[in-house]
């Protein structure tokens, strides 16, 4: 068993809570969180957020330091990296005509501002901010999403006078989108 699973299998007994309860609660397989609290499986890094906002317990009882930040900014390079080729691609593809890569940044846009926000509940400077400091970091992070969304807005106007009727349906899609996301995370039991 390695010890986060042993964590995670302690915390769980004494609570006294049954796996099929968190299971049931968390929508994760019985079998899967067997699996990890008896260490033969290393769980994603969003099952144990579920599993600590679940036990009330914080994600750094968890993790040591060094770890958690490997993991944040793994996942905060990876989205934050799709941002900037999806703002890329706004600038020399039209998404009228292709909406995949528009959604897709701001999916990605969406999880920056997740892995973020966990960055800021257990300390964690940015991997932008632990390079080039804290001004450097917001100056760099808000031009590009002034970027972004200066490119989003004309090029939604662009396909609004192509296509009318699809754009705003396309709009009001993104908008129920983007509350789904967010609904999500509380669905999830993802607490900060």
């Amino acid at each position: 068993m390695n010890s986060l699973g042993r964590k995670l299998n302690k915390i769980r007994s004494e609570k006294g809570i049954e796996i099929a309860d968190v299971a049931k609660a968390l929508k994760i397989s019985r079998k899967r969180i067997e699996k990890i609290e008896k260490g033969y499986m290393d769980p994603q890094f969003v099952d144990v957020l579920k599993l600590t906002s679940y036990y009330k317990v914080s994600l750094g009882d968890f993790y040591q330091h060094d770890t958690l930040v490997k993991k944040t900014d793994n996942l905060f390079w990876a989205n934050f990296l799709g941002l900037v080729l999806m703002t890329i691609l706004l600038i020399i593809y039209d998404p009228a005509y292709s909406w995949i890569e528009f959604v897709y940044a701001i999916g990605c846009f969406d999880y920056v501002m997740f892995f973020w926000k966990i960055s800021e509940k257990y300390k964690i400077a940015n991997p932008i901010q632990r390079k080039l400091g804290k001004v450097a970091s917001r100056i760099i992070i808000g031009m590009l999403l002034i970027i972004f969304l200066s490119l989003s807005v004309f090029r939604l106007y662009q396909a609004f006078v192509i296509r009318p009727y699809f754009t705003i349906i396309f709009l009001i899609l993104l908008v129920l989108m983007f509350f789904l996301w967010n609904f999500s995370y509380k669905k999830m039991k993802i607490k900060f």
